[in-house]
């Protein structure tokens, strides 16, 4: 999968308009659709993990026995395969491998253009669950399958769900991404709060959402940002009291392809004043400016010395700003991800 395709967007199978098929009534998930939207987001989110990082497919047996809600089943083999069918049907494309006429391997593979999907009402409460269900690195396995505009032209669940889905390595509040799907859907702007770290004071922004991509593992709200009169980026665990407002966007919408590009040439470009620990002479430190048992490096690439400082940890450690060694961390155990997932692939 190349950089793009694995950046993920508001779009996909839902394009065509609101689901066909389904009631419209709102009304309160049965424990048993709620126990199927827990385990079809998990699903959707770990075969989307596993593609990003293995171009083989992923035993049935692993999958049963790291997703929860599979392995206390009294058939669960048959409930995952009919699990994938749903995802299927749902626009996000899972390969189906099988021995002796049973399915034994899944693989998530590339989502293109979809036509409009029928659902019936007990399978479009489903999927709607999991859309709303789904938040941190699952945005992007919900987003690349178009769930996200099935749970916004649907309202089969009107109060929030209280499930929460494994993985969840960053949060943002479920009512502020509501209203950022519903502002995409009916192309609204949206007023929010962002700091661009912790300690920063809060900015109010007006912006036209574009699209959510997710990149090294975080995940980004690109737009038209009102305030400055140009397109910008914010990361989603940023922003807060999101509010979408009574009237229309004004500027065209971009491809993903080309969002994508904006995304990352912004995140290249942004210059950072960061410092770090480490020895005097290690490369970074001889160009820095000594500060007491730290180092300091003033206007720096963000994303040049991100690279550059995980690949000299432990040596170096860094310190400051908070978004930087996060980030650093990120990238650490993703190679640690990486790393284990290839001994996994190769144990098989």
């Amino acid at each position: 999968m190349n950089e793009a395709m694995n950046a993920t967007a508001m779009n996909g199978a839902t394009s065509g308009g609101p689901l066909q098929g389904g009631s419209s009534r709102a009304g309160k998930a049965t424990a048993k659709e709620d126990r199927t939207a827990e385990r079809v987001v998990n699903l959707l989110a770990t075969l989307s993990n596993w593609a990003q990082k293995s171009s083989e497919p992923v035993d049935s047996s692993w999958l049963i026995q790291k997703i929860p809600g599979y392995s206390e089943l009294k058939d669960p083999a048959r409930r995952l395969h009919l699990d994938v069918l749903l995802l299927n049907k749902a626009g996000a494309p899972v390969r189906v491998l099988s021995e002796s006429g049973k399915a034994t391997r899944y693989q998530l593979l590339d989502s293109g253009e979809t036509e409009t999907i029928t659902f019936d009402e007990e399978e479009a409460k489903v999927i709607a669950l999991a859309a709303k269900l789904g938040s941190g690195t699952q945005l992007s396995a919900l987003s690349r399958a178009g769930w996200t505009k099935i749970a916004a032209a649907n309202d089969f669940v009107s109060e929030p769900t209280q499930l929460r889905a494994v993985g969840d390595d960053a949060s943002i509040a479920g009512e502020d991404y509501d209203q950022i799907v519903q502002a995409m859907v009916k192309k609204s702007p949206i007023t929010f709060e962002y700091r661009r770290d912790p300690q920063a004071a809060v900015q109010a922004r007006e912006m036209e959402p574009w699209h959510i991509i997710a990149h090294a593992q975080r995940n980004y709200l690109v737009g038209f940002d009102r305030s400055r009169r140009a397109p910008r980026s914010f990361r989603m665990t940023r922003i807060s009291n999101v509010r979408r407002l009574d009237a229309q966007s004004e500027q065209p919408v971009p491809s993903i392809n080309d969002a994508t590009e904006l995304l990352l040439e912004q995140l290249s470009s942004q210059k950072v004043t960061v410092r770090f620990r480490g020895t005097p002479d290690h490369a970074l430190a001889q160009g820095a400016v000594p500060q007491g048992e730290e180092f300091e490096l003033v206007d720096v690439s963000r994303d040049w010395f991100i690279r550059e400082a995980a690949q000299a940890a432990p040596e170096i450690v860094v310190t400051a700003p908070v978004d930087v060694r996060e980030a650093v961390l990120a990238l650490l155990h993703q190679a640690v991800q990486h790393s284990q997932t290839e001994v996994n692939v190769g144990e098989r």
